[in-house]
């Protein structure tokens, strides 16, 4: 006998429960006419019905209610149970993400704070990125208004006041003090030129109250082209006054009082020692020069005036390529104060 589908199996036993509607009743009577295999199927309920209907019937043993009732709480306790303890252990394990969580964080901040801190301040954080002794200044032309132009300041306050006092001896030692109403201007000018010339390991600055010294030390041939450019700031100047050492009396100090730019080239110009102290003795004592002496000394400064050709750099700063000084050429040293101007000298 093949199998039926459960529905049918289900009305089949219906029908024999007597519990199906009319029109079900109608249809199992039609597939029973119809079908041999659901007559003989629908026979076999009838004996088991009427098999099960002879049994005697027996009462259900006395502790039935108490084993279903035990059984029920068992399984009700141990569900809640369950129920709570999943519940706790969810809360722990979404306490526990939400701290690892922040950890994570917080260890991410502190590794991002670490590199900007390297990046911002390296190793040795404490000293500036840039040296603060010294600055590449800005092109600086004369003009009133200030300028901030930093100069290399490495003179210790004693050997300051020593060579604000005297000269150091050597073959060519030269001073030059300039007194202007615009010490400002002139100073930006100043330390244009000392870096235009590439004299900046070469010059010495120090700044005291009301004036500013700058001791440069370097060969003859670049101290010519450095005081030639000073010819630019000779119309801000009130007074002037050059000062020549001669080393053959002693050291005896040469005074020109409001020397003129031209005197100072042509005293500086000078490749012989003995002319420059004649020259300067000349223009110490306000006479003329001879012929000759005007006639040699016209072609010495023409000859050594720094050439306004001179190749720059690429950058376009106006610094110029200087050459390195010769070690058996003469050496100078040129002192030059810029003073600021009483009241009483200001033009």
């Amino acid at each position: 006998m093949r199998e039926f589908d459960p529905k049918i199996e289900e009305m089949l036993s219906g029908y024999i429960d007597g519990e199906l509607s009319r029109r079900e009743h109608a249809e199992v009577q039609r597939l029973i006419q119809n079908d041999p295999d659901a007559a003989s199927y629908v026979a076999r309920l009838r004996k088991q019905k009427l098999l099960l209907n002879s049994m005697p019937v027996s009462d259900a043993p006395a502790t039935t209610y108490d084993d279903v009732r035990a059984a029920l709480e068992r399984e009700f306790i141990l569900d809640d149970t369950a129920h709570t303890t999943g519940e706790k252990a969810g809360r722990r394990h979404l306490l526990v993400r939400r701290f690892a969580t922040a950890a994570i964080i917080l260890v991410m901040l502190g590794g991002l704070t670490a590199i900007i801190m390297d990046i911002v301040m390296p190793e040795g954080g404490s000293q500036p990125l840039i040296s603060n002794d010294f600055s590449i200044p800005e092109p600086v032309a004369m003009r009133d208004e200030p300028s901030a132009v930093a100069m290399r300041s490495r003179a210790a306050a004693p050997e300051a006041k020593a060579m604000a006092v005297a000269p150091e001896a050597s073959p060519f030692v030269v001073r030059l003090d300039l007194a202007t109403g615009e010490p400002i201007s002139v100073n930006n000018f100043v330390q244009q030129q000392v870096f235009n010339h590439d004299l900046l390991e070469n010059t010495m600055p120090t700044r005291e109250e009301g004036r500013t010294v700058y001791k440069i030390t370097a060969g003859v041939d670049r101290l010519k082209g450095f005081v030639g450019e000073l010819g630019q700031a000779w119309p801000k100047a009130v007074s002037t006054k050059l000062t020549l050492v001669d080393p053959a009396a002693s050291e005896t100090d040469i005074f020109v009082e409001d020397a003129d730019f031209r005197q100072v080239m042509q005293v500086v110009s000078q490749d012989d020692p003995q002319k420059r102290v004649e020259l300067a003795r000349v223009f110490a004592s306000g006479g003329g020069l001879e012929g000759s002496m005007i006639a040699s000394a016209e072609a010495d400064v023409q000859g050594d005036m720094p050439d306004p050709g001179r190749p720059e750099l690429a950058s376009g700063d106006g610094r110029q390529l200087a050459a390195e000084d010769d070690p058996d050429a003469e050496q100078a040293v040129l002192i030059l104060t810029v003073l600021k101007a009483g009241e009483g000298q200001q033009r």
